[in-house]
């Protein structure tokens, strides 16, 4: 098992490297967090196109890296990063008032920076995070009579123009079905 995680890391590693993504060098200081965000993309490009990773999951992470992880470690170094920082980026993340689910998903992201690091042989191990316990909140479902005339108002509105309500980061619009 080590020996097969070992030889899909170095794949990965290669994959990056063909990719033309390298961890930026500084002379006589240490590999910050944000010098391994590229080069671990660049190995989940290669995932996007070997069909491994779905394209949208990989604008999630991106995004999840530029709004929130990077924000938080992007200047430290990686190797000084352990249970205790992991343990402050959980903390601004619920002081924020993310959810549980939110924040484990951030945590997966950060992650997959910290386990290139290890194939990279920057770091010895990937930190420990605080446990975050993540609650179902499974969504509501239609009765099979609900759904029934669901189905009959939407054919019915074949070929009307529907008002789609404004949220606050969109506009007032109308969409023909």
């Amino acid at each position: 098992l080590v020996a097969l995680r070992a030889a899909k890391e170095y794949f990965h590693v290669k994959t990056a490297e063909l990719y033309g993504q390298t961890i930026v060098e500084r002379p006589n200081t240490e590999t910050l967090y944000k010098d391994l965000v590229m080069p671990m993309l660049s190995v989940e490009r290669a995932r996007v196109k070997r069909g491994e990773f779905s394209a949208g999951s990989l604008r999630i992470l991106q995004n999840r890296l530029t709004n929130t992880i990077l924000p938080f470690f992007g200047d430290m170094p990686v190797k000084s990063i352990g249970y205790v920082e992991m343990g402050d980026f959980v903390a601004s993340m619920s002081r924020a008032g993310l959810t549980s689910t939110t924040i484990q998903q951030q945590l997966v992201a950060a992650r997959k920076v910290l386990n290139y690091a290890l194939a990279r042989g920057i770091i010895a191990n990937v930190p420990e995070a605080p446990t975050v316990k993540v609650t179902s909140k499974p969504r509501g479902s239609f009765s099979l009579e609900e759904y029934r005339q669901l189905v009959r108002t939407a054919r019915q509105q074949i070929g009307q123009s529907i008002a789609i309500r404004a949220t606050s980061k969109s506009k007032n619009r109308a969409v023909k079905v």
